[in-house]
């Protein structure tokens, strides 16, 4: 989701909102966070930055060297490695190479 320039009011409105969910997660003293979330393979990425459009969550940030995963803000949805055309971007615990093992087992007992 991308958005364009916002005027001062609407600029305040959305500052506030994101310091009242903030708050709420500093008043409950912990957070919890998904298993399976992306990592990015830094030698892959091109920063082509198509990912960052990609990701509902916004939990993505160019870097200089290549983009990182906010770990935190990801939901482990995936729209960021099927977008990413170098495949630098995976999914914790759901790599391509465990998915086609799963694959190839399953297609064994058949």
């Amino acid at each position: 989701m991308t958005q364009g320039p916002k005027d001062i009011p609407g600029c305040v409105a959305q500052a506030s909102g994101a310091a009242q969910r903030a708050s709420n997660l500093m008043t409950v003293g912990e957070a919890t966070i998904e298993a399976i979330t992306a990592q990015v393979e830094e030698k892959l990425c091109g920063q082509c930055l198509i990912c960052l459009a990609a990701c509902p969550f916004n939990a993505l940030v160019a870097k200089e060297k290549a983009v990182e995963v906010l770990q935190i803000l990801c939901k482990g949805c995936g729209s960021c490695a099927t977008a990413c055309p170098t495949g630098a971007i995976q999914m914790r615990h759901f790599t391509d190479e465990q998915i086609l093992a799963e694959l190839r087992e399953a297609l064994k007992s058949h």
